[in-house]
């Protein structure tokens, strides 16, 4: 069955069009993997953004030169 043979293969990278290896990379990412990669990326993505979100204030009033309340009001806004 075609299926079968398919759990096998292995992603290309994209950039550089279709290939069975990611040639920049020392590793190889099956299908099985590609959940747990995509898990990862936005584990680290939601902290990354967790950590400069609570400087936004602090940009829009050094910054923008807005006033607490203004800020206030697009934090409200915004939920």
């Amino acid at each position: 069955d075609d299926n079968d043979n398919r759990d096998d293969e292995k992603i290309g990278c994209g950039f550089c069009g279709y290939s069975n290896r990611m040639s920049s990379a020392s590793f190889q990412i099956t299908r099985e993997s590609v959940p747990y990669v995509l898990v990862t990326s936005d584990v680290i993505m939601g902290l990354a953004s967790g950590m400069t979100i609570k400087f936004f204030p602090l940009f829009f009033k050094n910054e923008c030169g807005m006033s607490p309340m203004s800020v206030l009001l697009i934090y409200v806004t915004t939920l």
